[in-house]
């Protein structure tokens, strides 16, 4: 059984369908503050997209402690910004986040 083209696939919302969804992806770096922001418009989106962030470790010692969240109120149909932030364990059950995480984000926009 080979491979082969797979179509995209139809979209609905609550009105019904939906134009053929368009997908960006690429990867920016936070700064040392931990902000982060990101240029798709080369995609084309006629609405704001639907954008989902994962931070990404840069070293070993930080591998499982860093998270993105995406600011939704600056998801416009060309760019987005958004916060890393490092969780740090102070003790056997409590932790603390830093929001100035300087890693990787892997970004994902999904839209019209």
């Amino acid at each position: 059984m080979g491979f082969g083209l797979v179509s995209a696939p139809t979209v609905y919302d609550a009105s019904g369908q939906t134009p053929s969804p368009k997908m960006w992806t690429g990867r920016v770096s936070s700064d040392s503050d931990g902000l982060w922001s990101v240029d798709y418009s080369s995609a084309g989106f006629t609405l704001p997209p639907r954008v989902f962030a994962q931070a990404e470790a840069t070293s070993a010692d930080n591998a499982d402690r860093n998270f993105a969240s995406v600011r939704h109120d600056t998801v416009t149909t060309t760019s987005c910004s958004g916060t890393a932030s490092n969780a740090v364990t102070v003790g056997l059950l409590g932790a603390t986040v830093l929001t100035d995480a300087q890693c990787d984000i892997d970004i994902l926009a999904i839209g019209v």
